[in-house]
């Protein structure tokens, strides 16, 4: 059985020529210093004794290691990007290699889209979603271009730029087309036809509203001077008032409570239109 002296001798620390070195202290570790280039200890590795410190050779180069990413070119050859305005309109172009070959303005109009886009090969169209998006994105569809109508709330490079201008927006637009189109958070717009069903609607609420507002004042005014007139449905309440109110009251509030009645056949004008609608847009499910 070997002693411990010739146990502390194998698991002693040898250099390259197998004479027993030194070890650093632990104080010297601890602070970091020491020379520790000069101890070194025989690792078999694959039955072969190598040094520490001593380079052993990579089976593959660092070139082999690493994957090549392959350049992703634009497919888009052109991509064009408006701000639309309430009277006249911007656009930047880019080409297939991200360069600003072109800007310019036209009205926002009919006649001036398509002036402007009538010649244009077909393209990648970003705008902002707005008043006149709609109408504007089906009719560059209609040309053979790819719309993207962007949600520019949900992109604050744009809606809180320190840099803000009708170009600016315009050729960030372009650029964040043709980078990715999900950037700009793409929405659905509703059909022309669609949309006038929907103004048919509102037109109709805008109507309600004025009608309440102005029987609301012909009771406020009335009650200064000593009448409150009597509660009724809004269908009856002019003709009603009028038969209560007195000769001075009735000359003032006489021509409020006609556009009153007015408004109420209108509304319901706008009520049969709406139902045509329903009737004939609207399909019909058999149960």
């Amino acid at each position: 059985m070997p002693g411990l002296s010739s146990c502390c001798q194998y698991f002693a620390p040898h250099n390259v020529t197998g004479a027993a070195t030194r070890a650093p202290s632990t104080h010297s570790r601890k602070r970091g210093f020491g020379n520790y280039d000069r101890y070194r200890v025989n690792l078999p590795i694959n039955g072969m004794s190598r040094s520490f410190g001593e380079t052993i050779p990579m089976k593959k180069s660092a070139h082999q290691l690493i994957a090549e990413v392959p350049v992703r070119r634009s497919i888009v050859e052109m991509t064009i990007g408006i701000d639309l305005g309430d009277v006249w309109s911007h656009y930047c172009t880019l080409n297939e290699e991200g360069e600003v070959v072109d800007r310019g303005g036209f009205r926002t109009s009919p006649k001036g889209v398509e002036k402007w886009f009538i010649d244009v090969p077909p393209a990648r169209v970003a705008m902002e979603a707005g008043t006149h998006s709609i109408r504007i994105s089906e009719h560059l569809q209609e040309l053979g271009h790819e719309v993207i109508v962007a949600n520019v709330r949900e992109l604050r490079a744009i809606s809180h730029s320190d840099r803000k201008s009708d170009q600016v927006d315009a050729e960030k637009l372009a650029r964040y087309a043709r980078l990715d189109p999900k950037i700009l958070r793409p929405i659905s717009h509703r059909t022309v036809a669609q949309q006038e069903a929907l103004t048919l609607i509102r037109a109709r609420n805008v109507i309600v509203r004025l009608r309440t507002a102005a029987v609301n004042a012909v009771r406020g005014l009335a009650k200064p001077c000593g009448y409150r007139l009597p509660a009724s449905s809004t269908l009856c309440f002019a003709k009603r008032c009028m038969a209560v109110l007195p000769p001075g009251l009735a000359q003032a509030l006489g021509p409020v409570l006609e556009q009153i009645a007015t408004m109420t056949v209108k509304i319901r004008h706008y009520d049969r239109l709406i139902k045509r609608l329903t009737e004939t847009s609207t399909p019909k499910r058999k149960l």
